[in-house]
């Protein structure tokens, strides 16, 4: 991890960091590393960081969560219910909604991905997802802060364990 610390404190919308919060909270209680992904992460950067208005607004929060089977994914998911702030989708499996109103799409990686950087959704296992890269990324962030949380960015994706990581594709562009 590098040591690059720029400070986004009381930049970033109030809602994220309280949904990056209580993600950490739960997700450090469970000891799941996690990453913010998306375009959430780039916006954060080459907003807050740079100065550079995104071309169009993100509506979700896309978050990578490192488990090593599929009951860790759940029980953290559980783990959220819990805190009545979260609610699930009637849809789709990787999305939660916080507050009514605020998606979050949590992605599993590390051992539960197949050796072809896979994921396959339960129950049927029929949509499949490359998570290829995201242990790399977790491995090689950037400490960036954006509340009295830490937050951790690379390239792709962002981490959080103990604190909160960013990424975009953009960055390794910018630097």
């Amino acid at each position: 991890m590098r040591n690059i610390s720029p400070d986004l404190s009381g930049k970033i919308n109030k809602t994220s960091v309280s949904i990056l919060r209580e993600i950490d909270r739960i997700a450090t209680k469970l000891d799941f590393p996690f990453f913010v992904i998306g375009a959430t992460a780039r916006d954060i950067i080459l907003e807050h960081q740079f100065d550079i208005k995104p071309a169009r607004a993100t509506l979700d929060i896309d978050i990578g969560i490192l488990v090593a089977e599929w009951d860790q994914f759940e029980l953290l998911k559980d783990e959220l219910f819990k805190l009545g702030k979260f609610n699930p989708s009637e849809k789709e499996t990787q999305r939660l909604f916080y507050s009514g109103n605020y998606p979050i799409d949590i992605i599993p990686f590390g051992a539960i991905a197949k050796e072809d950087g896979s994921i396959s959704w339960p129950p049927e296992h029929e949509f499949r997802m490359n998570v290829a890269g995201f242990q790399e990324c977790y491995q090689h962030a950037i400490s960036v802060k954006l509340s009295p949380i830490p937050a951790y960015l690379l390239g792709q994706l962002v981490t959080v364990k103990h604190g909160v990581y960013i990424g975009c594709p953009q960055i390794p562009r910018i630097i």
